[in-house]
């Protein structure tokens, strides 16, 4: 018997056993030690919680606000049929990357002709919550060496979050790493 189908997220490296769970929608604010965040889950488009972090290093959790159509029980079931890198999961996993997914997509979306969005990233090269956006009047910067070591010396200066072993940047609809700057100083 062979393995169960799972969809892979484009931003994350979440798989899921079906994409009819998903946010829409994501309120983040700083604080002195990370970012809150609020996030609407919604299970076949409808509201059925709230993604909760409070932004000082605790746990991300959901509040079920419908738990006749979604409760705990179909969460566990949901987790389990998941995978993070191909192993299995736990649910703060899940909704995390759930919530980054949303997040990383609607930037994307977002995008002006002539401009790339770079995010941070650990060494296993998950997103790490940093994102620059940075915007060219030449058609394609980053399609020379001189750009490519452009964007690099100017991400090193970026103030980042402690997790950040590098960058990525969204190009031709993936992320593809930057290679970091040697042998300079």
């Amino acid at each position: 018997m062979g393995q169960p189908t799972r969809i892979p997220l484009l931003h994350t490296a979440l798989h899921m056993p079906h994409d009819r769970l998903t946010v829409t929608s994501l309120d983040e604010r700083d604080t002195d030690t990370g970012v809150a965040f609020t996030a609407t889950l919604c299970l076949d488009g409808t509201p059925v919680g709230v993604i909760h972090n409070d932004g000082h290093g605790g746990a991300t959790w959901l509040r079920h606000d419908d738990p006749d159509r979604f409760d705990q029980r179909d969460m566990r079931q949901f987790v389990l049929g998941c995978r993070y890198r191909h192993q299995p999961t736990d649910e703060e996993t899940v909704l995390d990357r759930l919530v980054a997914e949303y997040d990383l997509t609607t930037r994307t979306a977002a995008l002006p002709p002539r401009t790339t969005v770079a995010r941070s990233v650990d060494v296993d090269g998950d997103y790490c919550g940093d994102v620059v956006t940075i915007a060219s009047d030449a058609p394609d910067p980053l399609d020379t060496p001189a750009g490519h070591a452009a964007l690099a010396i100017y991400l090193a200066t970026v103030p980042t979050s402690p997790c950040c072993a590098g960058w990525q940047v969204w190009r031709y609809g993936a992320w593809h790493r930057v290679p970091p700057l040697i042998g300079l100083g």
